[in-house]
């Protein structure tokens, strides 16, 4: 059986795949999009019987993306002694600097995930807890979609929805 690593259109269909749902392609919203134009009056806000905020789930997704991060650039990350460890207690930021450079913060990891993609010839082979760097690449584009489409579904109840460049409204 031919291996993954040893077929270019494989490769090439497996860094389209992830850049899609890193990016934000096809049945996805780009995550600067999602993001966009998010302010202090709605990330802080709790709805009735819903677990996080926005500003919680950001700080989740960035909590997580820098452990995958390290994972892929050949790091050695230790586990979670418990699943409260990858949230935030506050439920806001103290400023929209805060806010924004979280974002800025997001945007960034998932734009070295793909430069690692492009330029990494051997993301077949890891030796950490996933059995390769894509499939580390995977779950950060899945925990990436899972919590944006949370951000969304609030921004929408909050009226916040759609970002000023536009975005999915069904």
């Amino acid at each position: 059986m031919e291996t993954l690593n040893n077929n270019p259109n494989n490769t090439e269909t497996l860094h389209s795949i992830l850049e899609g749902a890193l990016e934000g392609k096809r049945a996805h919203l780009s995550p600067q999009n999602a993001l966009e134009g998010l302010k202090l009056d709605i990330t802080g806000r709790k709805i009735l019987n819903t677990p996080y905020t926005i500003w919680q789930l950001l700080k989740h997704i960035n909590y997580w993306q820098d452990k995958f991060l390290a994972r892929i650039q050949g790091m050695e990350v230790e586990g979670d002694a418990s699943w409260v460890e990858g949230w935030e207690d506050n439920l806001n930021a103290e400023s929209q600097e805060d806010l924004d450079r979280e974002v800025e913060k997001l945007l960034k990891g998932i734009n070295s995930a793909v430069a690692i993609m492009r330029t990494d010839g051997d993301l077949i082979r890891d030796k950490t807890y996933y059995s390769s760097k894509y499939d580390v690449i995977q779950s950060m584009a899945s925990h990436l979609s899972y919590h944006l489409a949370e951000v969304i579904l609030l921004r929408r109840i909050f009226g916040a929805w759609p970002p000023p460049s536009g975005g999915f409204v069904w």
